[in-house]
C-alpha cells in the first residue's frame, strides 16, 4: 500500500510539472512555415516508422489562428497542387481544415524544437512530419 502511494505521489508530481508551452517550438512560436520531409503508414501491426518524402508541400501557422498551406489539409496528399485552409485551436494543438467535402475533420499536432508532426484519424497509426523553415 505504501509503495502505491508512493507511487501516485511520484506520478502527480511529475505531471504537474510543466513549460508554459510544451508544444512550442524553441522560441515558444509555432508561427512558422513548415516543409512536408517525413509520413508515417502503418501496415496494421504498430510496426510502422516515418519515412522521407519528396514533396514540396508547405503549411504555415499564421497569426490571426489560421493555417495554410500549398496542399490539401483534408487528406494526407503529399502533393503541393492545391491551395488549403484551416483554423488553429489553441491550446488543444488541433487543425480544423475548411471545406473537406462537407466533413469537419480534427487533426492533432505536436511541436518539438523545429519538427512538427500532424496525426490523422486513421484506424492504423499515420501522420506527417515537418520541419521549420528558416526564415
Amino acid at each position: 500500500m505504501k509503495k502505491t502511494v508512493l507511487l501516485l505521489l511520484i506520478v502527480s508530481t511529475l505531471l504537474s510539472c510543466s513549460k508554459d508551452c510544451d508544444n512550442c517550438g524553441n522560441d515558444g512560436n509555432i508561427q512558422s512555415r513548415w516543409i512536408l520531409t517525413e509520413q508515417l503508414v502503418d501496415p496494421g501491426d504498430g510496426s510502422g516508422e516515418f519515412n522521407p518524402v519528396d514533396s514540396d508541400k508547405v503549411i504555415e501557422f499564421l497569426d490571426n489562428a489560421r493555417i495554410i498551406s500549398n496542399g490539401s489539409l483534408c487528406d494526407m496528399t503529399i502533393t503541393s497542387d492545391a491551395y488549403s485552409s484551416g483554423r488553429i485551436i489553441m491550446p488543444d494543438n488541433v487543425i480544423i481544415p475548411d471545406d473537406c467535402d462537407g466533413t469537419e475533420f480534427q487533426y492533432h499536432f505536436v511541436v518539438e524544437s523545429d519538427t512538427l508532426i500532424i496525426y490523422y484519424p486513421c484506424i492504423e497509426g499515420c501522420a506527417h512530419k515537418y520541419l521549420r523553415l528558416s526564415e
